[in-house]
């Protein structure tokens, strides 16, 4: 699907509010969500697991290869939406998605912990931690491990190998209470 495409069908979601699967180029499994906002570059999304609200994501239009909208999606919305699930609620946090550069800005003055993945072959990682210093071509953030162990330094992140940066769900914000040096 052309990134044109793709963005027209997503502004057409948002605008009907409608619940929708997305498919990356990066990954084999489908992300189910709403559209909470979107650009030419860039859509956030409020994502679903189980029924329930797991976290926002943001998605660079470029890394998307498929958006569904099949009878099984149009179930599960059925579903979400006779759980309350599919209320508009107002967002706590204003991410202008412009470009990375806002993006990061407007989540480092959130003060949430995101998380960063990066999933292209070559640079399969991810990374967890508050954002601490936005730069012009990347972003650094106090990462932790497994344990909870703070890095001593900052861990830089350049915008080009970012394939979705994850804020406000629930595993980052309790882990992120848990944190040591």
């Amino acid at each position: 699907m052309k990134s044109k495409a793709i963005t027209k069908k997503l502004k057409k979601y948002k605008e009907e509010g409608k619940f929708f699967s997305l498919l990356s180029k990066y990954d084999d499994n489908y992300t189910s969500a709403i559209v909470l906002d979107v650009n030419s570059e860039f859509v956030v999304l409020q994502e679903f697991f189980e029924f329930k609200k797991i976290t926002k994501s943001v998605f660079p239009i470029s890394s998307i290869e498929a958006l569904r909208r099949n009878q099984n999606d149009k179930y599960h919305e059925t579903i979400l939406r006779g759980e309350g699930l599919m209320k508009k609620s107002k967002q706590k946090y204003k991410v202008d998605i412009s470009s990375w550069k806002s993006i990061s800005k407007s989540l480092k003055d959130t003060g949430l912990t995101v998380i960063i993945d990066c999933e292209r072959v070559k640079d399969d990682y991810f990374g967890i931690g508050e954002i601490k210093k936005v730069n012009k071509d990347s972003l650094e953030i106090r990462y932790f491990d497994a344990q909870g162990v703070l890095d001593e330094t900052n861990t830089r992140f350049p915008y080009d190998i970012i394939t979705k940066l994850s804020y406000d769900s629930q595993y980052a914000n309790i882990f992120a209470k848990y944190t040591r040096k």
